[in-house]
């Protein structure tokens, strides 16, 4: 697999139908992309994809005979505004004259993808709750002043150590930034968690920090940007499990936490899958729970 193509992940998700009389709820795939860079070929790029997510969907229920929805999204948080095409219509050329359009169009495709413009976006638009405090930290995660902007979400903070494993993806936040900020201020960062949160969880996010620095000494961890929007996408991914898993069945128990937290980019397409039908966290989660 090539650089780019191991920038997305999916998520396979289910809208419910509003009336009894509407029939079954309808299978959605959220495909997740996450550019620092603007790539005039995305449109092209994306499409590929989605017909992976249908070649994958059509191997694994060799009885269907509808394909799921695919909703592709790009997560962009380049210093730049986004300024290439974001339909496929828009990177193809219609040779000189602009009247071949309209009848050649109906020959090309009608796919274009959802933009989230981080640069373009006021942090208020974001939202208050724990992805888009993580969509908020990678936003400005390259800002020169970064620290000050980090100790104005000091609310956002408590709402996310408010919702079920908060801590973790507050410590996976700090993980991030140590990979993608070398030149990060974690003992500033630390008292601004403490400020907001409180003592106790200024320490344990100072301890993880500490940990996670002498790996980097040790490992080279903090060698690339890459790992970074690896994270970030980790980050977002679990944070919208642990909210569909806490919707359903409530409080999560530690175990789960623990299996989301190691849990590769294959378990959490598998478990997410499983979500829809489940009746127990233990059925999401299969033999794992039991390791």
């Amino acid at each position: 697999m090539g650089e780019h193509e191991s920038r997305h992940t999916d998520l396979l998700l289910e809208v419910p139908r509003q009336r009894a009389d509407e029939g079954e709820g309808v299978l959605v795939y959220v495909l997740l992309e996450h550019q620092s860079s603007v790539d005039p070929w995305m449109a092209r790029r994306l499409l590929r994809y989605v017909d992976r997510v249908w070649s994958r969907w059509e191997a694994d229920h060799p009885g269907a005979r509808k394909l799921p929805v695919v909703l592709p999204w790009v997560i962009y948080q380049g210093e730049r505004p986004w300024s290439a095409p974001t339909t496929l219509h828009g990177i193809v050329g219609w040779g000189a004259s602009p009247s071949l359009e309209a009848p050649l169009s109906v020959h090309v495709p009608g796919f274009a993808f959802r933009m989230l413009d981080l640069s373009r976006t006021a942090d208020a638009e974001l939202g208050g709750d724990g992805v888009a405090l993580a969509l908020k930290v990678m936003k400005h995660i390259r800002a020169r002043d970064f620290e000050r902007r980090f100790a104005l979400l000091a609310a956002d903070l408590r709402t996310l150590l408010s919702e079920p494993a908060g801590l973790q993806l507050l410590v996976s936040l700090v993980h991030y930034a140590l990979i993608v900020r070398d030149s990060l201020d974690i003992e500033h960062v630390v008292r601004v968690v403490e400020r907001a949160t409180g003592p106790k969880i200024g320490a344990e996010v100072m301890t993880v920090a500490e940990q996670l620095r002498e790996e980097g000494r040790q490992e080279g961890l903090l060698r690339g940007r890459e790992e970074g929007r690896e994270e970030g996408r980790r980050l977002a991914e679990i944070g919208i499990l642990v909210r569909q898993l806490a919707r359903r069945f409530g409080a999560l128990e530690q175990r789960a936490i623990e299996l989301l937290e190691a849990s590769s980019e294959a378990e959490r397409l598998a478990w997410g899958e499983r979500l829809l039908d489940a009746a127990t966290l233990h059925e999401v989660f299969g033999d794992a729970w039991e390791h």
